[in-house]
């Protein structure tokens, strides 16, 4: 048994605070792929069905591993031979923070934290170079709204959200100021390894005249006295 708090009582226009009583099972014939998470079931429906909010990869991995047993699952109204139902599934991806996520181990599966500056750059680089292969004159205002998804930028609300010529302008502006990123970043490291070949080549210095010195002989003069 359970009571209404009082604001939840004065929102309802209730003169007085019921008690509640209240099942342990809820009773329900249908779940979001939110609501069955940690959940396993003997048998399990997926609808995969084309629907108000788009599939995405964890959406379809929380509902395909919902059983112990594939037997156990089925796919309710999904004709895998028609291209058209099956058109929406067709076109999820990886989110991209994952992309980036896996760009960052290496070959004996060990993370490398300082790959994933290298994977950004090489993610920045894509996008520009898709962008600049897409006629974005001529592609639909929906797939405007998606490149701007893609960007990580806000789109402009009211009218000029709804001007193309300016969509497009905020969609070039961006990449060029991706464009500059990506070469201050490239600047930074051919700096960054002048300066480590810089200090490379003292500390080899230093080490043939800490080497000369013990020997009593210049380091020039090292190879040509052992000669002799």
């Amino acid at each position: 048994m359970a009571k209404i708090s009082e604001s939840v009582a004065a929102r309802l226009n209730l003169q007085m605070n019921p008690a509640i009583y209240a099942h342990r099972v809820d009773l329900a014939f249908a779940f979001t792929d939110y609501k069955v998470q940690r959940i396993t079931f003997n048998k399990l429906i997926v609808m995969l069905n084309k629907q108000e909010m788009r599939h995405d990869l964890a959406m379809l991995y929380v509902g395909i591993s919902r059983v112990r047993k594939i037997e156990d699952l089925r796919i309710c109204r999904l004709d895998v031979n028609n291209e058209d139902a099956i058109k929406h599934l067709l076109k999820i991806k990886r989110p991209e923070f994952i992309q980036l996520w896996r760009a960052t181990y290496d070959d004996q599966c060990v993370w490398r934290p300082e790959k994933l500056a290298y994977a950004r750059i090489a993610s920045k680089k894509n996008l520009i170079d898709e962008f600049l292969n897409a006629d974005i004159e001529t592609v639909p205002m929906n797939e405007l709204g998606t490149w701007f998804a893609r960007c990580n930028i806000a789109k402009p609300r009211g009218k000029k959200g709804k001007e193309r010529a300016n969509l497009i302008m905020i969609l070039r502006e961006h990449m060029v100021f991706l464009h500059n990123e990506i070469e201050a970043f490239h600047a930074k490291n051919e700096a960054s390894l002048r300066s480590s070949s810089s200090r490379t080549t003292s500390e080899r210095s230093d080490s043939s005249h800490a080497q000369a010195n013990r020997s009593g002989h210049a380091p020039g003069m090292c190879s040509l006295v052992g000669s002799l």
